[in-house]
């Protein structure tokens, strides 16, 4: 490191010295695999299953996130064809000051995995990928992602209120 002396980053950078998971230099996502049990509880789990990207165009930001259906992390939620759970999402607005708990929460949610249909047509070939719609392809899958991730986190928090 050039820009601090050797031994003394942590001075310099008083966020990566108390540890603070947003300012790690060794981040390989800007996803973070994170679980709460109520209000003023998230904590960062020991392994992080989530990997996605981000981008801002045109005025707005398009993310994506994934995540195994099923992991070795008995946090995570589970997810299985046939399976239902709850789940709710948190938006936060940097530009509007909306930090920690100020944010905008939804209400409960239901997601339910189902699995995929056998055949996507009725004709012998079938259709291929290139057949299909690829801004629909995207932006469900898109927005797939996103749930998921916030299923894992928002699901293991409402099991543990019980």
């Amino acid at each position: 490191n050039t820009i601090y002396p050797a031994g003394y980053e942590s001075d310099f950078l008083s966020a990566t010295g108390a540890g603070n998971t947003m300012s790690q230099l060794n981040r390989i996502t800007p996803v973070e695999d994170l679980v709460a049990g109520g209000a003023g509880t998230l904590t960062e789990q020991l392994h992080n299953d989530a990997v996605g990207w981000a981008d801002w165009a045109y005025g707005k930001w398009r993310a994506v996130i994934g995540r195994p259906m099923v992991t070795a992390d008995g946090e995570d939620a589970q997810l299985d064809s046939g399976v239902s759970t709850s789940f709710a999402l948190a938006v936060w607005d940097g530009g509007k000051g909306e930090i920690d708990g100020k944010k905008a929460v939804s209400a409960w949610l239901n997601l339910k995995v189902e699995a995929p249909p056998r055949k996507l047509a009725s004709n012998r070939e079938g259709v291929t990928f290139s057949d299909l719609p690829k801004d629909r392809i995207f932006f469900t899958l898109s927005g797939f992602m996103i749930l998921l991730g916030a299923v894992a986190g928002s699901t293991w928090m409402f099991a543990r209120r019980r």
